[in-house]
């Protein structure tokens, strides 16, 4: 089962980021170096798509396609996608849906104040796990759609994702997030920078959100009705499995998802 890291937004947040490091071999040339490096900061860029999304809150155009959650006992809710900025996730999440992959599947993972995460243990559509699709211009607001993934940020994704259910961001300190997160990529040799800019950080203190993932994680999606069923499934009861934190983070009784719907809106 794929473990989705709980990291709290004004602690020390690791990035998991899979690069090839320089050697440290005293034989090491500094061609060879310099060439290692050139490498690491070119899989890096490439994790970072092209495009832009101008308004994640905003409602879906008409004939764009969007997901409806069914969950059982509690309702459903709707999220828009982004296949502009994030493509292969939003393809593996549709075909997988149409599958019938998240028929009758469990979330497995609820942590109130955080997130809720389903998509049960599939493979992806691609054979196997695939990379990370990051985008400055989308943000773990509430209600935003994203790809669960191991530690891995170039081949950990597969089928499971989360919806972000949080107070964080309505005090978030957004300079020290940024700095860790920037501090962090750099010394894996990347040029992957985050920035907030007053919209940004306004809409974090408006709707609140997550933000200590911005740029860690695919952002794919976002709910755009029935984020009040989101919040009532992160708050439900829950027993078992313990998460990093101490929070127990399996239901108890089980949330069922019992379908993901895929229609033009």
């Amino acid at each position: 089962m794929k473990i989705f890291k709980y990291i709290l937004a004004f602690t020390s947040i690791m990035i998991c980021f899979s690069l090839t490091g320089c050697s440290n071999s005293n034989k090491a040339s500094s061609s060879s170096q310099s060439s290692t490096s050139s490498q690491d900061q070119a899989i890096a860029s490439s994790l970072v798509t092209e495009g832009k999304i101008e308004n994640q809150l905003a409602l879906p155009e008409k004939g764009e396609q969007i997901a409806i959650f069914h969950v059982k006992n509690y309702g459903i809710f709707k999220c828009r996608l982004f296949p502009q900025v994030a493509p292969k996730a939003v393809q593996n999440f549709i075909s997988l849906a149409q599958k019938g992959k998240y028929n009758n599947i469990s979330f497995h993972r609820v942590i109130e104040d955080f997130m809720i995460q389903s998509g049960g243990n599939s493979d992806s559509i691609y054979g196997s796990g695939f990379n990370v699709e990051l985008n400055p211009s989308l943000h773990h607001y509430n209600g935003a759609l994203c790809a669960a993934r191991t530690s891995s940020q170039t081949s950990g994704q597969s089928s499971q994702f989360y919806i972000v259910s949080s107070n964080n961001g309505k005090n978030a300190d957004f300079d020290k997030i940024s700095q860790t997160i920037n501090q962090q990529y750099k010394q894996k040799g990347s040029k992957i920078t985050l920035e907030y800019s007053d919209m940004v950080k306004n809409k974090y203190k408006e709707i609140g959100g997550y933000p200590g993932l911005d740029m860690q994680y695919t952002v794919f999606g976002q709910t755009f009705e029935g984020q009040d069923i989101v919040n009532k499934i992160a708050s439900c009861p829950k027993s078992a499995e313990i998460s990093a934190t101490g929070e127990k983070s399996t239901p108890d009784p089980e949330v069922i998802l019992e379908k993901v719907e895929i229609v033009n809106y």
